[in-house]
C-alpha cells in the first residue's frame, strides 16, 4: 500500500471519533492497525523491493555491464532442472541452506556471453579456457555461461567434474569392441541421466545421421530421434559408454542447433589417472574410452553454432606437481593445439565492490549469521585473501 493510501485509511479509521477519544488513539494503536491493513492487501498488491544488492531481473539473457557487481538469485527447483548433478560441494550446502542460488555477476562471464551473442549460425566454434588461482570461482563463472545458453535454447553438453572420472572408485569393464580399452558404466549412466533431464526438448526435434547396430538385433536407423541413442544407453549399461560415443559423434555432425559443450575440470582430460582395472593394476588415460570420446570431440567439434567453454583447475588433482594455475602450467602441448584458436579467460579475487556485495548477501540469507562491520570486514579480507571460496566458509562458521 502508498503512503497515501496509509494516510486516507487513518483518516476514515479516526472519523467517526469524538475529540475526547481522539486524544487516545496512541501510536502503539496506529501501528496495531497499519499492521492489520497490510496484513489485509492481498500478496499480489504488495510490492517486494528487491535488495540493493541483487539484479531486479533473475533472467541471463537480460544482464549487461549495468548489472555487473551484483547477485542474480535462481531458485533451488529451477537451478536443480540446469544442474541435477549439482556443483561443487561447498556450493551445493549453500543452495541446500538459502533454498536458491545465488552468483555473482562478474566480468569474466559476461566477456564470454557477449562472445556468444555476436556469434552468428555461420561462424565457426569459439573455445573459451577459464582459468585463474585456485577457489577464485571458475566454475560459477562456467555455471553463469551454462544458464545463459539454457535460456538461450542451446543443446547442453556438461561435464560437472572431469575428475570424478579419472580418479573414480567404481567398477569398470573391458569394452565389447576392444578388449584393451576400458568402460566405466556407473558414470556413463549418470551422465547420460543428466543429458536427458536437461535437453528433454532437443532430444526428439534431432535426427541421427549413421546407422548403428548394438548387437545382434538392435539397430538404430538413420533419422532416428537422437533420444533412441540415450534411451539405448540408458536401458543397457554395458552399451552406456559407447552411446556417449555416438551421441557425441552426432552432435559434431549436427548443423542448424546452437549446442554449448561446457567441461570444468578440462585439465582432468589430459593428466594421471587413478583408475584400477579387475587386477587392480592403474590404468592410462588413453584406455578410458569415456575420456577419450571427449578427447576426440576437441578435433571434431561442429563448425557452425556451436562454443567450447572449458574450466581448468588445481583442486583435487593427483599428484599435482603445477606452480601454476595457468593455461600453459595445466595443460599440455598438444591438446592446445588442438584446441587453437582459443579465448583464456582469467577470474581473479574479489574485488573490494564485489566483496561488500557478497557479505550483504549472505547476511541477507543468513549465510552470516552474525552480521558484520567494517572490522569484521577488514577480518575476513585478511583471512581469505579475498578468494571467493575462503570468504564462503568463513562466513558459513560466523
Amino acid at each position: 500500500c502508498t503512503i497515501d493510501t496509509f494516510i486516507q485509511s487513518i483518516k476514515v479509521y479516526t472519523m467517526p471519533l469524538p475529540r475526547r477519544q481522539l486524544r487516545r488513539v496512541t501510536f502503539a494503536k496506529v501501528v496495531d492497525f497499519a499492521r492489520c491493513y497490510v496484513s489485509a492487501v492481498p500478496p499480489r498488491q504488495r510490492r517486494q523491493e528487491v535488495p540493493i544488492f541483487q539484479t531486479q531481473d533473475s533472467n541471463p539473457l537480460n544482464f549487461g555491464d549495468r548489472d555487473l557487481g551484483k547477485v542474480y538469485v535462481t531458485p533451488r527447483q529451477a537451478f536443480a532442472e540446469v544442474f541435477p548433478h549439482g556443483l561443487r560441494t561447498a556450493f551445493m550446502k549453500e543452495v541446500q541452506s538459502c533454498g536458491q542460488a545465488g552468483i555473482l555477476i562478474r566480468k569474466p562471464a559476461l566477456d564470454i556471453i557477449n562472445q556468444l551473442k555476436k556469434q552468428n549460425r555461420f561462424d565457426t566454434s569459439l573455445k573459451f579456457i577459464i582459468n585463474g588461482p585456485d577457489g577464485c570461482g571458475k566454475t560459477l563463472t562456467l555455471a553463469h555461461v551454462i544458464q545463459y545458453c539454457r535460456r538461450a535454447n542451446w543443446l547442453l553438453v556438461h561435464i560437472p567434474s572431469v575428475f570424478q572420472w579419472v580418479y573414480s572408485k567404481q567398477e569398470v569393464r573391458h569394452s565389447l569392441h576392444d578388449p584393451q580399452t576400458f568402460d566405466q558404466p556407473d558414470e556413463a549412466i549418470q551422465w547420460l541421466r543428466n543429458f536427458r533431464t536437461v535437453n528433454s526438448s532437443h532430444l526428439a526435434t534431432l535426427k541421427t545421421c549413421g546407422r548403428y547396430t548394438w548387437g545382434k538385433a538392435e539397430i538404430t536407423k538413420a533419422g532416428s530421434p537422437l533420444g533412441n541413442i540415450v534411451d539405448q544407453g540408458l536401458q543397457k549399461p554395458f552399451y552406456a559408454t559407447d552411446a556417449i560415443g555416438v551421441l557425441l559423434k552426432e552432435l559434431a555432425q549436427s548443423r542448424g542447433h546452437k549446442i554449448l559443450f561446457a567441461v570444468d575440470e578440462f585439465n582432468g582430460l589430459f593428466g594421471p589417472t587413478s583408475v584400477r582395472d579387475p587386477d587392480k593394476q592403474t590404468l592410462k588415460l588413453q584406455s578410458l574410452n569415456l575420456v577419450t570420446h571427449f578427447q576426440k570431440l576437441m578435433n571434431s567439434l561442429p563448425s557452425e553454432s556451436s562454443a567450447l567453454v572449458t574450466a581448468l583447475s588445481r583442486r583435487g588433482m593427483f599428484h599435482n606437481s603445477s606452480a601454476g594455475f595457468g593455461v600453459r602450467d595445466l595443460l599440455p602441448k598438444w591438446c592446445l593445439d588442438n584446441v587453437k584458436p582459443y579465448v583464456s579467460v582469467r577470474v581473479e579475487e574479489y574485488t573490494e565492490d564485489e566483496m561488500t556485495t557478497v557479505l550483504d548477501y549472505y547476511v541477507h540469507t543468513k549465510w552470516l549469521v552474525s552480521g558484520y562491520d567494517h572490522k569484521r570486514l577488514i577480518e575476513i579480507r585478511f583471512l581469505a585473501a579475498r578468494k571467493p571460496l575462503a570468504v564462503q566458509q568463513i562466513c558459513a562458521t560466523c
